[in-house]
């Protein structure tokens, strides 16, 4: 990650934690259940940025997250680890 190289100690300790975190997620659901989970997170930002700040284009920027996680090639990929 990019990111490591300019972060502090506690934000790499911070980073790595939340990496295992995931990966342990993973291993307990599945990714293909996983990317299900964080295509249902979108859609509920998406929802609730519409709902309570009526900003459209930041809404509409979660949706298309979310039809990118769910698309095709993705879908086909999922398929050959499950």
């Amino acid at each position: 990650m990019n990111a490591r190289m300019i972060a502090t100690p506690k934000q790499v300790k911070e980073a790595d934690a939340a990496i295992d975190a995931i990966e342990a997620i993973i291993d307990k659901h599945g990714m293909a259940d996983v990317m299900e989970m964080l295509v249902h997170i979108c859609d509920e930002k998406a929802s609730h940025i519409q709902h309570n700040w009526q900003d459209d284009e930041l809404a509409s920027a979660w949706h298309r997250v979310a039809d990118r996680l769910i698309s095709t090639s993705l879908s086909n990929a999922l398929n050959g680890i499950k």
